[in-house]
């Protein structure tokens, strides 16, 4: 007999700024299917959900979001893999502060984060 389980969290791949506004940006999270548990091949769809903004999306096969974000407000972003026995545990990116000073060095901050 076959019992499924709740997948593990997907892997975030990159957070990218793009196109400058002057009160916002618009920005990619890019992620990716969670590995090593074989739950992962019944995965039906990933969940995002920003605070402070209290958005929920959820993507079926989709492994990418685009927002806009506002300049100067510390964000959350909270990815879950969803499958028909639940919800995984979410990956939790904290302080996701958007300024036009750090743009350029997104990368590394991102990583002491990590």
């Amino acid at each position: 007999m076959f019992s499924l389980i709740v997948p593990l969290p997907p892997i975030v791949l990159s957070i990218v700024g793009e196109f400058e506004h002057k009160q916002n940006i618009t920005v990619t999270l890019e992620w990716d299917q969670p590995n090593g548990t074989g739950a992962e091949i019944f995965i039906e769809s990933y969940s995002i959900s920003l605070s402070p903004q209290l958005e929920v999306y959820t993507y079926i096969f989709m492994k990418t979001l685009n927002v806009t974000l506002d300049y100067n407000v510390n964000y959350t972003a909270a990815v879950v893999s969803v499958n028909c026995a639940g919800e995984s545990s979410p990956i939790l990116l904290h302080n996701l502060l958007f300024s036009k000073l750090i743009l350029k060095d997104l990368a590394s901050l991102l990583q002491k984060q990590f």
